[in-house]
């Protein structure tokens, strides 16, 4: 079995090519009842293969940001707010990011209260510190995402 970094569109593509022309002639010809189905990782890979995906997937995370300040702590968010969701949020639909950014948001927040983290969060007004924080968040997310799909094609 090929790694995830070995895999290009191209190729995978090419290697599914009949199923997706099937596929596309059903869902031509009888639409919405033959759609794709939404690959579930848990239900097919052992938990090597499982461990093995996700440290791929966190190996593309984006480095010095202020979320990735956080593995200089101890502190395993990728594990701790992502560890039931890591794929949806990594692969899925935009609606899983934000999800994913809001939970990551409420407990780094926590975290930067625990361990006294500065950030110079006294200088901002009202929630201006945490919209800042959801915002840095939800860009590496997004940066995450982007580094996943280039490494695809």
């Amino acid at each position: 079995m090929k790694k995830i970094e070995e895999i290009r569109l191209s190729s995978f593509t090419q290697d599914q090519r009949q199923i997706l022309y099937k596929i596309m002639a059903f869902q031509k010809f009888c639409p919405g009842k033959f759609l794709l189905s939404d690959p579930w990782p848990y239900e097919i890979l052992n938990d090597e293969e499982l461990e093995e995906f996700k440290d791929n997937l966190i190996g593309l995370m984006p480095l010095d940001t202020i979320v990735t300040d956080l593995w200089d702590w101890d502190i395993r968010f990728e594990k701790l707010t992502f560890e039931d969701r890591i794929f949806g949020i990594a692969l899925g639909p935009d609606s899983e990011v934000e999800e994913g950014a809001s939970a990551l948001t409420q407990d780094m927040l926590a975290w930067i209260d625990e361990y006294g983290m500065d950030y110079a969060q006294n200088e901002y007004e009202n929630d201006e510190f945490e919209k800042w924080i959801y915002e840095l968040i939800l860009n590496f997310l997004n940066k995450w995402r982007e580094n996943i799909f280039d490494k695809l094609i």
